[in-house]
């Protein structure tokens, strides 16, 4: 899994948002689950938001 996801990307799919935290797929639905992040529907997709991601590793930007 070598993708990139492109940084003014406000959503990623699940297995780019896997790649960017460098972790599993168990471990994004976990975080779902725990509602620690927010798993977005669209049109048929399942989208994290960028913040989302930002918020829950404390960082900016």
């Amino acid at each position: 899994m070598s993708r990139t996801v492109p940084s003014h990307s406000l959503t990623m799919t699940i297995n780019e948002a896997c790649v960017y935290m460098r972790v599993s797929r168990s471990t994004i639905y976990n975080l779902a689950k725990d509602n620690k992040l927010p798993i977005r529907k669209v049109a048929g997709r399942s989208l994290i938001l960028r913040s989302d991601i930002h918020s829950l590793l404390g960082v900016g930007g």
